[in-house]
């Protein structure tokens, strides 16, 4: 038994090895900087986990030990001066997965890319939608900003050829399905009975409050994913242009000015120099100050004369507690400093709006 353990242990150890050789060498003079980057890469290798349809980054051990739509896109999308395989990896075992069907139950339809996947006796019986469930609103956006940065980053042309028709659905998906009400924003609302409430990366029952208190009604245009879906589509205006694609780029250029145009009038909030988290089924601002507007720095989607208003509200004592930005300002009716979404802190979160902040030259915050 012991023999056979330390052959498991040994063969573990080699794998790590031949993955950490396969990546990007990094060396800081920081010794302590580089031990905890290390140590980070260990992570992130053991997040690899193969399936039939091929390798993929799981969301976290042990209770995650599954693709989730929206966090493995991100993980690639972090991690790629890194490796990027595991993008392209993800990229094929998406594409097998996206949705083909209208199915009410998994929250399924055409060109949609899941939110999760569970194996077991629960999906087994159809007790869970989890076959993949489809519940995301901000999956399919992400997966096309990721295949744009696969193509960004190893400059492979033909595999983006190869992927025009998922591509092609995913952007149909956000303009017919993802906006179902024709506003130019794109909506969630679950018809699903095992479905999740909120369908963003704030997914907590509880997460999209006004300011009085009372839940926000779906559907709900959240404004980060308003952000992905102007990014992406700015992405694919980008690619297209490569391929040779003229008309479909700038057709899709100007969708995004479209969308950036409108974003900034409906969600702009004069009074609290600010963002609304979203609207709700009424058009309404949720008016609560959230975390969830910053992501729109990363994709830039926020107008450059509303950029440093934006930075300067996320700093103050009520939002920034010294640990990181919360998700949930102080003074809210909701705000619980151990909750999901309404107060704690999230690194994952932090890992979108920093570079957003660098990129409008916001350095020192």
């Amino acid at each position: 038994m012991a023999t056979e353990c330390n052959k498991s242990i040994g063969k573990v150890r080699k794998s790590y090895e031949s993955w950490f050789k396969g990546t990007s060498q990094i060396e800081t003079d920081n010794e302590l900087f580089t031990a905890v980057l290390h140590s980070s890469q260990r992570d992130i290798r053991m997040l690899e986990t193969e399936t039939e349809m091929g390798y993929f980054l799981s969301a976290g051990v042990p209770w995650f030990v599954t693709p989730f739509g929206r966090d493995t896109i991100i993980t690639c999308l972090q991690i790629m001066m890194l490796d990027s395989h595991p993008a392209t990896a993800t990229a094929h075992v998406f594409t097998q997965l996206q949705g083909k069907v209208v199915d009410p139950w998994r929250d399924e339809e055409p060109g949609k890319i899941f939110h999760e996947v569970r194996r077991g006796e629960l999906a087994n019986i159809r007790a869970i939608p989890h076959t993949p469930y489809f519940g995301s609103a901000d999956s399919t956006a992400l997966y096309l900003i990721l295949l744009s940065d696969i193509v960004k980053w190893t400059g492979n042309l033909e595999a983006a050829r190869d992927m025009i028709d998922p591509i092609n659905r995913s952007l149909a998906w956000i303009d017919e399905y993802g906006d179902f009400d024709g506003d130019g924003f794109v909506e969630y609302e679950t018809k699903s009975k095992r479905g999740l409430v909120n369908q963003g990366w704030k997914d907590s029952g509880n997460s999209v409050v006004h300011i009085d208190g009372t839940l926000a009604e779906t559907p709900i245009a959240l404004s980060e994913v308003q952000a992905y879906v102007y990014y992406a589509k700015r992405r694919m205006a980008w690619l297209f242009e490569l391929l040779g694609d003229r008309e479909r780029a700038d057709e899709l250029a100007k969708q995004a000015e479209m969308l950036k145009r409108n974003f900034n009038e409906a969600f702009w909030m004069p009074r609290e120099d600010y963002y609304a988290m979203a609207l709700d089924r009424n058009k309404k601002p949720v008016k609560t100050i959230t975390s969830n507007p910053a992501h729109g720095l990363w994709a830039r989607i926020i107008d450059e004369d509303k950029a440093e208003q934006v930075a300067y509200r996320l700093m103050q004592p009520d939002m920034f507690s010294g640990w990181g930005i919360r998700t949930m300002i102080k003074s809210s009716l909701n705000y619980t400093p151990i909750s999901y979404h309404n107060g704690s802190v999230w690194p994952p979160d932090h890992a979108i709006i920093i570079p957003g902040h660098k990129k409008y030259g916001f350095k020192r915050e």
